[in-house]
């Protein structure tokens, strides 16, 4: 068994219970104040030199946290200022885009992770329609799944005002095309394709997620992947980080969607409320606000008119990655269905293990000498051997809650 290293390194306090106020604290580039025609230039490589901050972390070594009673946080972090500069050097003669999301067809798993992965948002063509899922629509589900009970959320009046309830989905087939501005419904749901392995093997696997340390987790704590995500038009989602930090997938299969994509470093803009938890088996943080960025309330949040953002509309058939770190809305114009998923991969599973670390009060007082010679899976599969058993039980409970309030007992 290898030593265990007491040897605490270099502290740096945050108080704010936002476990991901380290991204590019240190490393981040001024952004310009003036207007003028550079401003987009200026903004874009402040915004490529954030997002490599937070995603050139060196090992885990240097992301041990501490989560106090306090909800104190302490960590170290440091960056590789010489990859960051490096990389960014290596894209001045690459058609990349910082000011918009950039589309790709088919792009190789080497362009992806080297120009994408943990760093931008990227639109992909050419995967999703050739999936089988393609054919999911309003009456495949009924005829097949009407059945089926899945969380549905309700809104009439203001986004603040979601209701969240169960349906089956026949009956909410017979709403899902009358979504009006002021009253709409929207289907979430994280159970129904992982119960159904006719749907799972719908979803074919990407390149791009084909490494996904996820699968390590045990089942208990594991984030369900694919989510059900069928909107009635002007139905939308919160404006949010995703759970644990982690690299969104999205696919659209019928319908379309609106984005609006908010690099990060703005966080102070969104009026994050904290201790927000996510409910998971294995718990996390929460980042939702309360703003619809949709329909902005400029007078109860004057910051937001400061945010800086990205749009991109995107079709049936078409990949959408986002980022650790990007806050993000998504608006149906239309009645639309889609499947989201994530992705813990050798390029975020630093940023993911922190944000377990800090939701779970897992104290890392010491490692292993030789921790840095540990591959990115070895240090996944450490960190999971060091949860506690009560973690494991409430993962086992409340796994076992959210299947009897659709299923019952049996």
């Amino acid at each position: 068994m290898a030593k265990r290293n007491k040897r605490v390194l270099v502290y740096q306090n945050d108080k704010s219970n936002h476990a991901l106020k380290y991204r590019g604290n240190r490393g981040k580039a001024e952004e310009s104040e003036d207007d003028g025609d550079g401003e987009k230039r200026i903004w874009g490589l402040s915004v490529r030199l954030i997002v490599l901050s937070a995603c050139f972390v060196s090992g885990f070594g240097f992301i041990m946290l501490y989560f106090t009673a306090a909800n104190e946080m302490q960590n170290v972090t440091a960056t590789n200022y010489t990859q960051l500069v490096n990389s960014e050097f290596n894209i001045q003669n690459y058609s990349l885009a910082t000011d918009r999301v950039n589309v790709r067809h088919r792009p190789s798993l080497e362009e992806f992770i080297k120009y994408f992965d943990c760093q931008l948002p990227i639109l992909i063509r050419g995967v999703v329609d050739q999936w089988p899922c393609m054919k999911w629509n309003g009456d495949y589900f009924k005829s097949q799944y009407g059945d089926q009970r899945v969380a549905v959320v309700n809104v009439e009046g203001d986004l603040i005002n979601a209701e969240a309830a169960t349906m089956t989905l026949e009956e909410f087939n017979q709403i899902a095309s009358n979504g009006k501005p002021s009253k709409w419904h929207y289907v979430q749901d994280e159970l129904l394709i992982n119960r159904h392995q006719k749907l799972k093997a719908d979803i074919k696997e990407s390149i791009y997620f084909k490494e996904n340390f996820f699968k390590l987790f045990p089942e208990e704590i594991r984030p369900w992947d694919a989510m059900l995500l069928w909107g009635s038009a002007h139905s939308r989602s919160h404006l949010h980080i995703d759970p644990y930090n982690w690299t969104g997938t999205n696919a659209v299969l019928y319908g379309r969607k609106r984005w609006k994509l908010f690099p990060p470093g703005q966080d102070d803009k969104f009026y994050i409320q904290p201790n927000q938890m996510c409910g998971f088996p294995l718990n996390c943080h929460k980042y939702n606000s309360p703003i619809d960025s949709f329909n902005v309330d400029n007078e109860k949040y004057p910051l937001f008119r400061n945010a800086k953002y990205i749009q991109i509309e995107q079709n049936a058939g078409e990949l959408l990655i986002i980022p650790p770190g990007w806050f993000h809305q998504v608006y149906n114009p239309v009645e639309t269905i889609a499947i989201s998923s994530q992705i813990m991969n050798s390029q975020n599973y630093n940023i993911i293990l922190k944000e377990i670390t800090a939701a779970n009060e897992l104290i890392t007082d010491s490692l292993p000498d030789d921790i840095e010679s540990y591959t990115p899976k070895e240090k996944v599969l450490f960190m999971l051997s060091l949860l506690p058993e009560k973690v494991m039980e409430r993962g086992r409970f409340v796994n076992n809650e959210i299947v009897k309030q659709f299923y019952g007992s049996h």
